[in-house]
Parts: C-alpha cells; sequence; structure tokens
C-alpha cells in the first residue's frame, strides 16, 4: 500500500527549483484545477496524505496553442491563464527561423551513434533540411535526424536518408531549372511576406499590434519587414 507520509511528486521533487510543464494545454481541466491551486497557495499534498507540504518552485509552462482560444472553447481555465502568463516568450515556428534548422540538425545529429563517429549532412541534404517547411516543427526534424541517422550506411548523410522527397541531385544554383526546394522556398517566402504585409496594413503599420497579431516578437516583425523589403509608402499630397 502506500507509505504512511505519501510519495513525492515533480512538485516537492522540484522544491527550490524549475518545474518544466510541457504541453501545459493538454492538461485535463482537473488537473488544471489542481495546478493553480499549488500555484496559488505554494503547498502540496503528497498522494496518499492529508498534510499539505509548502513548495518553493518556479514554473516555466510551454504550449503550441493558442491559450485564449483553448478559453474561449472551454478548455483551459482562465485564471489559471493570467496566474500563468507573468512572462511570455512567442517562438516563432520552425519555418520562420531558417537560421536555426541547421543547428538544431547538427546537435541532433550530434546526439546519435552516427554523430559520435562523425557523420555529416551533405550539401544536398543541408538545402533538403532548409527548403522543407517543418509543419511538425522541431518535434519533426528531431525525428527526421534520427531516422536518418539510423537509416544511413555511410559517413554523410545524404537528401534520400531524410525522406523530405526533395531530389537527391541536381543541377548546381544557379543553372538548369529550380529544384522542388527552390520552389517551395519561393512559395513559404511569397506566403510569409504577404502575412506580414497584411498584418502590417490592417495595424495601420503599428509594429507591436501587428507583431502580436501574428505571435511573434517586434524585432522578428522587423527583420521579416527588412528580409521582404516591406516599407510604408506615404503617398505624394
Amino acid at each position: 500500500g502506500a507509505r504512511r507520509e505519501g510519495n513525492t511528486g515533480r512538485f516537492e521533487d522540484a522544491d527550490g527549483g524549475t518545474l518544466f510543464l510541457d504541453e501545459v494545454s493538454e492538461l485535463p481541466l482537473a488537473a488544471q484545477t489542481a495546478l493553480l491551486r499549488v500555484l496559488q497557495e505554494g503547498e502540496i499534498v503528497r498522494l496518499g496524505c492529508s498534510m499539505p507540504r509548502r513548495v518553493d518552485v518556479r514554473v516555466i509552462a510551454a504550449t503550441n496553442r493558442a491559450l485564449e482560444e483553448e478559453i474561449r472553447a472551454g478548455r483551459f481555465r482562465s485564471d489559471l491563464y493570467y496566474r500563468l502568463n507573468v512572462l511570455a516568450v512567442l517562438v516563432p515556428p520552425l519555418r520562420s527561423r531558417g537560421e536555426d534548422v541547421l543547428l538544431l540538425a547538427q546537435a541532433f545529429l550530434a546526439d546519435t551513434e552516427a554523430g559520435r563517429r562523425g557523420s555529416t549532412f551533405s550539401a544536398q541534404a543541408i538545402a533538403a533540411l532548409q527548403a522543407h517547411s517543418w509543419p511538425g516543427n522541431v518535434r519533426e526534424l528531431k525525428n527526421v535526424i534520427l531516422r536518418a541517422a539510423t537509416i544511413s550506411s555511410g559517413s554523410t548523410i545524404g537528401p534520400e536518408d531524410l525522406g523530405l522527397g526533395a531530389p537527391a541531385s541536381g543541377p548546381p544554383s544557379g543553372e538548369g531549372h529550380p529544384s522542388s526546394g527552390e520552389g517551395l522556398r519561393d512559395k513559404v517566402s511569397s506566403l510569409e511576406r504577404s502575412a506580414v504585409l497584411e498584418a502590417l496594413e490592417s495595424c495601420r503599420w503599428n509594429y507591436a499590434q501587428a507583431a502580436r497579431q501574428l505571435g511573434i516578437s517586434r524585432m522578428t516583425l522587423y527583420r521579416w519587414a527588412r528580409k521582404y523589403g516591406i516599407s510604408r509608402v506615404h503617398p505624394v499630397r
């Protein structure tokens, strides 16, 4: 049976430190209520025990959902949202951070047996990684790298190992017809530019409001505007 003093849980284990709650939006409402109580009271009750215990834990929560929409749908408690939302950090999707794709891919590869043996990505594999839109974000990237590291038979991982549908070979840049990867990049860039321009125009070029509407930081919005040559044109009167 349960021990007389009860069993320790995550909060008590993290006492004096930090507890990371991933995908907090997936918590059932009953668990959200229990979490809110801990955050408000600073106390937990061990499983199988009735005596409350004080805990001092900093909580960092993450989600890939828009919690405001979850609240309106009745799937997330508004009071828990405001309790957690002390400092929000909005991380753009991976497709908007092309410069991070290769860095993350190399880090994931280094954690595999193939990476420890010195395996690297070919130039074509790097192009395929950077051309992919990554609808599954970092999780998808990690799974792709783990799979490629497992099935690759040589010391160099090629696009055929990634399984992203990119061509294994093609003409050098600037020669022949554009590859499907280049076409995908063009489409993604066009969509990003349209989204940025539409947000800025709808917010009357208020960058702070447009950034909130897009779910990105203001600095990222400035960077995208420079990248796509977007600037406000004042009509001549």
